[in-house]
């Protein structure tokens, strides 16, 4: 009985294709930095809406206000935002984040490094459709914030 080889390198082909296309973005995380404005030392906020991974080692948080930051992660963190559920911060003062308060992602503590604020207008227009989403929800709206 001979082996069909055709079919089996087709499904090959098509599956490594889909592992390795991945946007650059979701892999560097710049196209955020981009549309960052300059490091802040804190930010006052009544509660946190959404978050969304940005890279390996930042995340966009969405606030009150539609407001949006780009926090930026340091060790001791195990860096698995792309498949993380839950979000969280850890603050010394409600209703303020700073350098040296922590974010917990599934539990493990990561350290601050930077905050900057994020024209998230913007940020849409350079990414363009595929983060379009229907009656104008946004891609934050991805996760729920808290734990």
């Amino acid at each position: 009985m001979r082996f069909p080889r055709l079919p089996f390198a087709l499904f090959l082909l098509v599956t490594l294709c889909a592992c390795a296309t991945r946007p650059p973005e979701v892999v560097s995380g710049e196209i955020f930095y981009q549309h960052a404005g300059e490091p802040v030392s804190q930010i006052r906020y009544a509660s946190l809406i959404a978050w969304q991974p940005a890279g390996d080692s930042a995340v966009l948080m969405r606030f009150d206000r539609q407001r949006y930051y780009l926090i930026e992660l340091g060790e001791p963190c195990p860096f698995n935002l792309r498949f993380a559920v839950r979000l969280g911060v850890d603050t010394s003062m409600p209703g303020r984040i700073n350098r040296f308060d922590m974010v917990t992602v599934e539990g493990d503590r990561c350290r601050i490094i930077e905050m900057r604020p994020v024209d998230y207008e913007a940020l849409q227009e350079a990414l363009g459709e595929r983060w379009r989403r229907p009656s104008g929800s946004d891609p934050g709206q991805n996760h729920s914030g808290g734990t």
